[in-house]
């Protein structure tokens, strides 16, 4: 199990334990489990665009200690519950904030399969509108008789179109996989027309 998978595992069981211990008794899990995505996005987030928080968070020079005290300040500056604040601190002490981003994703993976639902994932030229996002999961959920809900990559190779993986299965609609497609036939064609040739 990777680093990331496991402490987001322990996050993801942490919300029952909250649930059994009477926290959050009013609000689902459901409810919770995206409150805390939300609350990690927007943590990280804004370490991202301060230079001073990176350098401090991630640097080795800071102690760990140090790290968990700026933790705890820049959680209470961002407004993340009390469980999100705790589970910082925690990465911190142990050293493992720098891999915030796959735990993120790993915790929202475990969330959403506690739904019933898949994630997958969608690799785009540009930034998708919301609305095209959520059109492309609910046509992908008919087909497939699941919630899904899809990780965007940006990647400018794919010059136009999507890219989906869902469950190990790529739908490649990307202008990069066309010309691709088009130079295969015009080169197969090319050879079938020097195998005629080169029988006359």
């Amino acid at each position: 199990m990777s680093v990331a998978t496991t402490y987001a595992k322990a996050l993801f069981e942490s919300l029952g334990e909250a649930k059994k211990n009477g926290n959050g008794a009013h609000h689902s899990s459901v409810e919770v489990s995206a409150q805390i995505e939300n609350d990690l996005r927007s943590f990280f987030g804004m370490v991202v665009q301060s230079r001073d928080a990176r350098v401090s968070l991630f640097s080795a020079v800071t102690t760990r200690k140090e790290k968990a005290l700026l933790v705890t300040a820049l959680a209470q500056r961002a407004g993340v519950s009390e469980l999100t604040e705790r589970f910082l601190k925690l990465l911190a002490l142990r050293n493992r904030l720098k891999h915030w981003e796959p735990i993120t994703e790993a915790f929202a993976d475990l969330a959403w399969q506690a739904q019933g639902g898949i994630r997958g994932d969608l690799v785009a030229a540009e930034e998708v509108a919301a609305e095209d996002l959520r059109a492309l999961s609910d046509a992908f959920s008919k087909k497939l008789g699941k919630k899904i809900s899809f990780r965007v990559q940006i990647d400018p190779e794919v010059l136009a179109g999507v890219r989906v993986t869902v469950q190990g299965v790529t739908y490649d609609g990307t202008l990069q996989s066309q010309l691709l497609r088009m130079r295969e036939k015009v080169s197969e064609a090319a050879r079938q027309s020097a195998g005629a040739i080169g029988k006359a």
